[in-house]
C-alpha cells in the first residue's frame, strides 16, 4: 500500500453507536461533510512505566513506527494509567476524556490498547467515548484473561468490541475469539503480529567454554508467568551441567522470590534487578545465553521476539498464539506449563549443547528477520490504519485549502 500523509480530510460526525449496532454499517452511519480542519493526531491509549508491561512497550513501538509510515502523522501517547493509586488513576482516565474531547476536530483516529482486569474498563470507555464523538476506533486487544470473564461481563465486553472500528488481535486464535465469543464482523477483526525495533546481528555465535553461562527470565514475577516453576527447575539442574547464574528482569515480590532462592539452594547463583526499562531489558536480553519464560497465560510476548532478534535462544510454553509462530526445536524449546521437570531438561540441554543453543539462535534471527522487525509491522499497522478510516475520512492528497 503506498503511504499517504493525513493531510485535510473528509471530517465524520457524530453517530450514536446504537445506530451503528442497528445497521452493522459504519460507513453507511457517518456522515460525508467536509470540514475545513486538518487531522493528523493519533492517540495511542496505553499505561505508562512499570504499569505499561508490554502493553506500554507495544505502544512504544507504534509511535516509532508510525511517523515513518504516514508523513506529517502526529502519534501521541494518551495515558490512562501510571503506578499511581486507584483514584490516581481515574483522574488519569478523566484527564484522557478531556483529551480527546479538547483535539477531536484534529484526530485522525484513536488506537486504543485493551488489556485485562482493570484495563478492560478503562479502555472500554474510552472506546465508547472516543466513537460517540465520531471518531474511529482501532481496538487493540493484548489481555490473556478475558475469555475467562463471567458471561454477564461478557456480553458487556462484546457491545465495546462491536462499536470499535476494527479489532486488532495478536493470532488466529484471538480472531476466532473476538468473532465467535464477542460478535465482531470478521471483517473488521485483523491480525497484528508484533514487531520489535532491535538491532539484530548478522549472526550471533554461542561457542564452547564460556562460563558461566547465562540464563535470563524477563517479566512479571509470579505465578501467571511461571517464576515459581523456574526456581524449582533450576534447583533440579543436574550437577554436571556447566556453571550457569540467573537473572530475573522484571517487577514483583523480589523479596519473596529471593528468599525462595535461597531457600531452594540457589540463591547465590540468582539475581534479581527489578523492573528494566526499554534499554535495560535490551542489554540483559542481548547478552544471555538463553532466555526462558514458563508462562501460564501470554498472547505473543515481546521478550521473545526480541531474544529471537538478538539471537538469544528461547525455552517457552505453547500457549496464546505463540505455537502460531514458532515452531519446538526448531526457533525455540517448548514445555507445558507447569512441567517442572521437563523445563529443567530443556534448561539443561541448552546449558550442554552448544550446537543446539546455536541452531536455535539461527534459525530464531531468520524467523525475526522476516515476521517480527519493525518494518514490517509499521507496514502491517499501515495498512489497519488506513482500512479504519471511514468513506468519508479518507486522505486528501496535496497541499489542498479550503
Amino acid at each position: 500500500m503506498k503511504s499517504c500523509p493525513p493531510a485535510r480530510i473528509r471530517s465524520i460526525a457524530p453517530v450514536p453507536i446504537w445506530r451503528m449496532q442497528e445497521t452493522g454499517n459504519r460507513r453507511t452511519a457517518e456522515s460525508e461533510v467536509v470540514l475545513n480542519v486538518r487531522r493528523n493526531i493519533v492517540f495511542i491509549a496505553a499505561p505508562q512505566g512499570a504499569a505499561g508491561g508490554g502493553m506500554g512497550r507495544v505502544k512504544d513501538y507504534i509511535i516509532e513506527a508510525a511517523p515513518s509510515t504516514w508523513p506529517d502523522l502526529r502519534a501521541l501517547h494518551l495515558v490512562t494509567r501510571d503506578e499511581s493509586t486507584r483514584v490516581q488513576s481515574l483522574l488519569l482516565l478523566l484527564k484522557a476524556l478531556r483529551t480527546i474531547l479538547r483535539y477531536r476536530r484534529e484526530i485522525l483516529l484513536v488506537h486504543v490498547n485493551i488489556g485485562d482486569k482493570g484495563s478492560a474498563f478503562r479502555k472500554s470507555v474510552v472506546t465508547l467515548f472516543s466513537r460517540l464523538l465520531g471518531l474511529p476506533v482501532v481496538l487493540h486487544l493484548h489481555a490473556v484473561e478475558l475469555e475467562q470473564m463471567p458471561a454477564t461481563a461478557l456480553t458487556l465486553l462484546g457491545f465495546v468490541f462491536r462499536s470499535a472500528t476494527s479489532v486488532v488481535v495478536l493470532g488466529e486464535r484471538y480472531r476466532r475469539w473476538v468473532i465467535e465469543r464477542l460478535g465482531v464482523k470478521p471483517e473488521r477483526a485483523k491480525i497484528l503480529w508484533n514487531g520489535v525495533p532491535v538491532e539484530a546481528p548478522p549472526r550471533r555465535v554461542h561457542a564452547d567454554g564460556k562460563t558461566p553461562l547465562d540464563i535470563l527470565f524477563l517479566g512479571s514475577l509470579g505465578q501467571r508467568k511461571g517464576t515459581h516453576d523456574l526456581l524449582a527447575a533450576l534447583a533440579a539442574l543436574p550437577a554436571d551441567v556447566p556453571d550457569w547464574r540467573m537473572t530475573f528482569a522484571g517487577p514483583g515480590d523480589i523479596d519473596a522470590f529471593q528468599a525462595k532462592a535461597a531457600e531452594l539452594g540457589i540463591g547465590e547463583r540468582c539475581r534479581f534487578t527489578g523492573w528494566l526499562d526499554q534499554s535495560g531489558s535490551r542489554e540483559v536480553t542481548a547478552s544471555a545465553d538463553i532466555m526462558v519464560l514458563p508462562s501460564y497465560h501470554e498472547g505473543l510476548p515481546l521478550v521473545i521476539l526480541e531474544a529471537l532478534g538478538l539471537g538469544t535462544p528461547v525455552v517457552t510454553t505453547p500457549v496464546g498464539v505463540i505455537p502460531e509462530v514458532l515452531t519446538d526445536r526448531q526457533d525455540v524449546l517448548f514445555c507445558q506449563p507447569g512441567d517442572v521437570p521437563a523445563l529443567a531438561d530443556r534448561i539443561a540441554a541448552l546449558l550442554r549443547d552448544s550446537g543446539l543453543r546455536q541452531s536455535l539462535s539461527d534459525n530464531g534471527l531468520a524467523l525475526y528477520q522476516r515476521r517480527f522487525s519493525l518494518a514490517s509491522f509499521s507496514a502491517s499497522l499501515s495498512d489497519i490504519w488506513q482500512a479504519s478510516l471511514p468513506t468519508g475520512a479518507q486522505p486528501i492528497m496535496g497541499n489542498q485549502t479550503a
